[in-house]
């Protein structure tokens, strides 16, 4: 007969964190703001993203640019996220760009289908190149 240790030990992963930061553009008559994510969007991190997109939609922005350039990581939830905030805005006349997504974050926006729904486009950089859904 085997003797088992029953005192199994949990690992458990560092918190996930995510860095915003939002900028405003005004080169016309609505500003348009740049919100710039670093680190990974999770279940954990979403709400971050959902309060900064919300306090922006106040001002009814024509658009709002999401930089993924230096997304790590993004969930399910996340993902969720993008598509609910561009909902909520298209519904204030406004709307999202997902902009620079690594080809990791691009290949994930692709086989979820999120890039038919949302414009997803790069700045040039050597990051992916998604399309742009139908407008409508």
């Amino acid at each position: 007969m085997t003797d088992v240790d029953s005192s199994a030990s949990r690992v458990s992963a560092p918190p996930a964190t995510l860095d915003i930061e939002v900028t405003v553009i005004r080169d016309g008559t609505s500003p348009h703001f740049r919100v710039h994510l670093g680190g990974e969007l999770d279940i954990s991190t979403v709400g971050l993203l959902a309060d900064a997109v919300g306090e922006l939609s106040g001002t009814r922005p024509e658009l709002v640019e999401i930089d993924l350039s230096e997304l790590r990581f993004v969930d399910a939830r996340g993902l969720r996220a993008f598509v609910d905030i561009d909902g909520d805005l298209r519904a204030t006349g406004s709307r999202i760009v997902l902009t620079n997504p690594t080809p990791h974050i691009a290949r994930i926006l692709t086989l979820t289908a999120v890039d038919t729904e949302i414009t997803v486009r790069s700045d040039g950089s050597g990051h992916a190149c998604v399309h742009a859904p139908p407008l409508g």
